[in-house]
């Protein structure tokens, strides 16, 4: 199924768009719409996307604008741009950016639907099937392993390393899919929750998108009391552990809100996740650190204090375990990878 987002500052003509165009004959589905340029970059944050339509003259956030913009970020997104003013220099450009078809709304008739969408289907297929989706260099079994702990379902961490591995890597997608859907078996996830599916696996930045997707949807159901296992009472378990990681939270509390005794939770939480509730709280803080020291607005000294320290000291022991670097190594990588990109 083709995902698309439809992006138009005419609500209107968005709606009449949806409704219109046969999209489940052509194996399409809309799975979001937006305003402007801005709201679908945001959009495609959080969300898979094969095509985007969209309107070239949009205020905030023009349509040529977006495709510069998301092309650096998501470069197999395929486009196709609508409007109601036909400025052939507009369009051109459009095309130039490699736009794979173009739309007048002024001439949107219900006899040219059927032709109009069987041709930009064909088309997108063709671009998502692509041989050049097969190149790869780099082996996809240290992602398979990664995945293999549940750790990625609530350690912001490990599932931020776990990104930072993909986007780095060189993996074919084909590996990608592969190692992914093993690794939902082999923590029999599909045997106690209902998880997303695990489309056409095309980049790692499918991938990423999946499992944050995926992680989100099991420790809302697990919240919920579905399953009721033990599985899922110990992801409820981490997630109270996540929203409480700057106090020193009583582990009698979190098994009493868990459903679990405080024994049990204690052990089983090691086993499942191979870390005891003590050093997942310590990754939390230190996770929660990283993304304050990016952000650039605190001393290091105000993050420690942020994240539940009591010292500098105190925290940076703590960071140098986890990350096996201090804070201010990593602060200083981190602006030698802006710099290098600016």
């Amino acid at each position: 199924m083709i995902r698309v987002l439809i992006i138009d500052d005419d609500r209107l003509s968005l709606s009449g768009i949806k409704a219109m165009l046969p999209w489940e004959k052509y194996q399409m589905q809309v799975v979001g719409e937006a305003y402007n340029g801005r709201e679908g970059l945001r959009f495609l944050e959080d969300h898979a996307v094969d095509l985007v339509m969209l309107d070239l003259a949009m205020p905030i956030m023009d349509g040529l604008t977006f495709i510069q913009k998301c092309r650096e970020k998501h470069p197999q997104i395929q486009y196709v741009v609508m409007t109601f003013h036909e400025d052939f220099s507009y369009i051109q450009e459009a095309l130039r950016q490699g736009v794979i078809d173009y739309i007048s709304k002024l001439k949107l008739e219900e006899e040219d639907l059927d032709s109009l969408m069987s041709r930009i289907s064909e088309t997108v297929q063709q671009r998502m099937y692509a041989p050049e989706m097969e190149t790869g260099k780099d082996n996809a079994q240290e992602i398979a392993e990664r995945l293999a702990s549940p750790l990625w379902i609530c350690d912001d961490l490990y599932l931020w390393e776990t990104e930072k591995m993909l986007e780095e890597k060189n993996y074919a997608a084909p590996q990608l899919e592969k190692v992914l859907r093993e690794a939902l078996m082999r923590l029999e996830i599909n045997d106690h929750y209902a998880v997303p599916e695990v489309g056409l696996v095309r980049s790692a930045q499918d991938v990423i998108l999946y499992l944050k997707e995926c992680r989100k949807s099991i420790t809302e159901r697990a919240g919920n009391g579905d399953p009721n296992t033990t599985e899922a009472r110990l992801i409820v378990a981490a997630d109270l552990i996540n929203k409480s990681y700057q106090e020193s939270f009583l582990l009698q509390e979190v098994a009493d809100e868990s459903g679990l005794s405080r024994s049990y939770l204690s052990s089983c939480f090691s086993r499942y996740f191979g870390i005891t509730p003590n050093e997942f709280t310590r990754r939390k803080r230190i996770y929660e650190s990283m993304k304050l020291i990016m952000q650039g607005e605190l001393s290091l000294t105000e993050i420690a204090l942020r994240v539940g320290y009591d010292s500098y000291q105190h925290y940076k022991k703590m960071f140098q375990e986890v990350r096996k670097e201090t804070p201010k190594d990593f602060r200083r990588a981190f602006e030698a990878s802006q710099t290098e990109e600016n």
